[in-house]
């Protein structure tokens, strides 16, 4: 063998290297690529998970002051009528008021639909298990 024909020899086979090493190359950077698209997936679902997250409590707390509001028997602007933030005055409720509290028997002794007795066969035994 000639010393051309070795050198070119060599050369093709340092060029199927190189390729080879370009194809493993681009294979990793396909890898990295997709890792990385499949993180910044992940991130965005985070990030997806946190604002719905804040926006829940956000809602949780809105909610728990309108209850605790209805209990003291104030409401917010919000809900008593009106566009939001048009009164700010707190408003009574008929929930905390000593009269409805004294009289919440009497409404129901005076509806004629409540204050029917049922009869005494209403009440069914227990059902027996049909095999």
């Amino acid at each position: 063998m000639e010393l051309s024909a070795f050198r070119r020899e060599g050369s093709n086979r340092h060029i199927k290297g190189c390729e080879r090493a370009s194809q493993q190359l681009k294979f990793k950077i396909r890898a990295l690529n997709n890792k990385e698209c499949e993180r910044v997936a992940e991130l965005v679902s985070l990030h997806d998970m946190e604002s719905t997250s804040c926006a829940l409590d956000e809602e949780k707390r809105e909610i728990e002051s309108t209850f605790l509001g209805s209990i003291r028997g104030e409401h917010s602007s919000a809900y008593v009528g009106g566009p939001q933030g048009s009164d700010t005055r707190p408003h009574k409720s008929n929930f905390s008021s000593p009269s409805s509290v004294a009289n919440a028997g009497t409404h129901f002794d005076s509806n004629p639909v409540f204050s029917q007795t049922l009869p005494q066969h209403s009440v069914q035994p227990p059902f027996r298990r049909i095999r």
